[in-house]
């Protein structure tokens, strides 16, 4: 089907819901949905969301309010994230417990026609062309992309992710770059080797919405670039900011 079919069929849909709406990427995919399909209605599942749940103990409440709506549409953005780069603070069981046990919750306690896994670069390897999960957080990722699998077949969809930012608005990993800019900068010759794959958050939202219609696996690798330059795009867009 393609994409303006899929965009038509979903407006004549009621029923989306977003786990994890009020993160990093969810709370501005939420306003680009309501854009985009005005005739549906988004629920947003979060902790601090219109439905309130953590996935990591979901209560009999959160269970019959999720159980009693047939949704034509989930996309589950909700992680536990970490960074491949650093050393884990957190234990394996805390990335699972979100990542995997909180997905297939919401899977085994909803109804939906498709439904979205939002993943990540980091269950491949450093050459991105084989499964090498990096770190505790790419493994619990990989793991939830087979039980996503498993559990509908062909009514999930994974799409894996690269790294997301946007300088207005800074996530902790985007904060440690920017805090260590200085050093960067100095350190030019070996920064401008270190490389990263990167995407801003408004590339990412458009990506997700143009991948509905599709199937299966979707790898968006972003651009990849030294950690020199994306310091310095940091910079150029928040002085940008700063002058409107």
């Amino acid at each position: 089907m393609c994409l303006n079919k899929y965009v038509e069929s979903l407006n004549n849909f009621m029923k989306i819901l977003v786990v994890g709406a009020t993160g990093f990427i969810g709370k501005e995919l939420v306003k680009k949905l309501r854009e985009k399909f005005p005739k549906a209605v988004i629920y947003e599942l979060s902790r601090h969301g219109k439905i309130k749940c953590d996935l990591a103990r979901m209560n009999d409440v959160c269970i019959k309010k999720l159980s009693d709506i047939r949704f034509d549409l989930i996309i589950f953005l909700a992680a536990k994230i970490w960074y491949t780069w650093l050393p884990s603070p957190y234990p394996y069981k805390t990335f699972y417990a979100i990542n995997v046990l909180g997905m297939k919750r919401i899977i085994q306690t909803t109804k939906a026609k498709k439904f979205i896994y939002i993943s990540s670069l980091a269950v491949l390897g450093k050459s991105l062309r084989k499964i090498k999960p990096r770190g505790f957080y790419g493994l619990s990722k990989y793991i939830a992309e087979r039980e996503c699998i498993r559990l509908l077949d062909r009514r999930c969809l994974i799409i894996r992710l690269p790294m997301i930012y946007d300088a207005k608005e800074m996530k902790l990993e985007t904060k440690i770059f920017y805090s260590l800019r200085f050093l960067i900068k100095l350190l030019k010759s070996l920064t401008k080797k270190i490389s990263i794959r990167v995407l801003s958050r408004n590339e990412a939202i458009n990506k997700i919405i143009s991948s509905l219609s599709k199937k299966g696996i979707i790898a968006i690798y972003g651009k990849k670039i030294s950690i020199y330059d994306f310091v310095k795009t940091l910079e150029k867009e928040r002085k940008a900011i700063q002058c409107t």
